[in-house]
């Protein structure tokens, strides 16, 4: 489950604009996020595959260029082991981080990608990390958030992180390092890269 609110740096404010974005690829549902503006991109990289933006955003493109580079093949890449999925989205990170910051969730239907890059700060008016923070349950610091990491109508405790731009509570959030891509499966980390 995601929250997320836009800033409107780049196309209009309307629903066509507002993320996140989400493809079908046979069965299954790939959803990606993006804090940052990446420049000219869409200026720089045509588009070849069936994958096309329906709103104007540059994060909505980026989504359309990373479903075209490495999911072009549904059966190949769910096929793959998760650290061979790390690299591939490894790579396509470092390729539109040249562009503008480049902070990102992307989700497959199995597993959640996280890269963080760097954002603009608002206490120092800078383009710098930390620009993903990330709290890890269970935590019993965390009662505030999800009731101690339980779930409300079984009482069960569950694993989970949450990633948000900014700490949201007085909890430990933890700040990514710029250049750190987490491989994440029912609120585990399964693999890690610094890039």
């Amino acid at each position: 489950m995601s929250g997320y609110i836009r800033h409107a740096t780049h196309g209009g404010i309307g629903l066509h604009n507002t993320g996140p974005y989400v493809r079908t690829l046979g069965q299954h549902e790939l959803l990606f996020l993006h804090n940052g503006h990446l420049g000219q991109i869409m200026d720089d990289v045509h588009l070849q595959g069936p994958f096309k933006p329906v709103g104007e955003t540059d994060s909505e493109f980026a989504f359309c260029w990373l479903l075209e580079r490495i999911v072009t093949d549904p059966d190949k890449w769910f096929l793959m082991a998760v650290d061979e999925q790390l690299k591939q989205v490894a790579g396509f990170a470092q390729i539109i981080r040249e562009y503008g910051p480049a902070n990102f969730l992307f989700a497959d239907g199995e597993t959640l990608f996280v890269h963080a890059d760097r954002r603009l700060q608002l206490d120092t008016g800078k383009v710098e990390p930390p620009a993903i923070f990330r709290l890890d349950c269970p935590d019993r610091l965390a009662q505030g958030l999800e009731r101690d990491c339980r779930l409300s109508d079984s009482g069960l405790e569950q694993e989970m992180l949450l990633f948000a731009s900014r700490p949201l509570s007085e909890e430990p959030w933890q700040p990514m390092v710029r250049g750190e891509l987490l491989a994440v499966k029912q609120g585990r980390v399964l693999a890690q890269l610094q890039i």
